[in-house]
């Protein structure tokens, strides 16, 4: 069995610590290790500011796009040139998902490149954290959570349109702008309805808290724009 996030033994796994930009926080992480690490990353036309956190397979960085002086989300391959066949074709899964979706509650594509075999590419940047920190286990009003549900339900309707099933909704993949806007983000177990992909039957991919019955059951054939409905009904649960 197969799981995105690392989570501690003995963790609720809808609890497990998230960034702002939807990637599991590392439990091993300090921050000594993660200023190391960032000092380390060159990518020529970026100045990496902080390190906003790393999931099983990619890490992210706040970083400034220094042409434009604007700050951007640059995500890389953990594993950067040593990376395998597998993760390299979700990464540009993820990059094509969301250059295919133009919606203003969908997080943008900026840039994708690749630097010395290590490919990277760079999001709009989103300072209000994400709806995960927002609720922060306390429900919010029930017209609040409507609203945000109503706003989430019409961009994944756009994206089910183009045949993309996000597979991964959850709080910690709605990113907040600062004036509160929700954008989807985390489209690295994106699937393109019709299409096998990657995904071996039987595997089971995405969060348990918010997984439909045959994505738990590993029915990836099944799975349909049906399985980010059961992910939203979950999502509105917990909000209320």
């Amino acid at each position: 069995v197969t799981f995105t996030s690392k989570v501690p033994a003995g963790a609720d796994p809808a609890q497990v610590g998230t960034t702002s930009h939807g990637e599991a926080a590392s439990p091993t992480n300090t921050p000594d290790s993660t200023q190391s690490d960032s000092l380390e990353i060159a990518i020529p036309g970026f100045q990496i500011v902080e390190e906003l956190g790393r999931g099983g397979m990619g890490v992210v960085y706040k970083a400034r796009h220094l042409r434009l002086n604007r700050l951007v989300a640059l995500k890389m391959i953990l594993a950067g040139g040593h990376a395998g066949k597998a993760d390299l074709a979700r990464f540009r899964t993820e990059a094509e998902a969301i250059a295919r979706l133009q919606h203003p509650n969908i997080i943008q594509i900026h840039e994708i490149g690749d630097q010395e075999g290590k490919p990277f590419f760079s999001l709009e940047y989103c300072s209000g954290g994400n709806l995960s920190q927002k609720i922060n286990g306390t429900p919010i009003q029930p017209r609040e959570a409507a609203q945000i549900m109503e706003t989430l339900a019409r961009a994944m309707h756009v994206a089910h349109q183009q045949g993309i099933i996000h597979r991964d909704l959850k709080p910690a993949n709605v990113l907040l702008l600062k004036d509160g806007t929700p954008k989807i983000t985390d489209f690295g177990l994106a699937k393109r309805l019709g299409d096998v992909g990657q995904t071996q039957s039987g595997a089971i991919m995405g969060t348990p808290s918010y997984m439909a019955p045959e994505q738990a059951s590993g029915k990836t054939k099944e799975l349909g724009p049906a399985a980010d409905i059961y992910a939203l009904g979950a999502v509105l649960y917990e909000l209320l």
